[in-house]
């Protein structure tokens, strides 16, 4: 399988501000403001999303796996404007940090 591209990451980012999809944590225990500085796992929609939390900043996305199975990581995104972070504009950057800080609901399990 082909990695996700960072576009494909970064457009579903844009739907979660625009508030078509919700954003919730894999753990309510590890939500944005409890990570400080370190991973924190989130769904945006029904794709799964690492992102490092860095002293209260949003940094990089580490991974991201679609529905159906696909996957990319850092490391498929390290070409210059890859990182599907680096793809937003600064609106919308700083809204999607909002939007994983607000995140309070967990993920149902079953």
């Amino acid at each position: 399988m082909k990695p996700i591209k960072g576009l494909e990451v970064a457009n579903q980012i844009r739907k979660a501000i625009a508030g078509d999809v919700e954003v919730l944590l894999e753990n309510k225990d590890l939500s944005w403001d409890k990570v400080w500085a370190g991973d924190c796992v989130v769904y945006v929609g029904e794709w799964k999303m690492v992102f490092f939390n860095d002293c209260d900043s949003l940094d990089y996305c580490q991974e991201a796996v679609r529905p159906d199975g696909r996957k990319g990581e850092i490391s498929d995104w390290y070409e210059p404007y890859q990182q599907p972070l680096d793809l937003l504009t600064s609106f919308e950057y700083e809204a999607f940090e909002r939007v994983l800080k607000k995140a309070k609901k967990e993920i149902d399990k079953d």
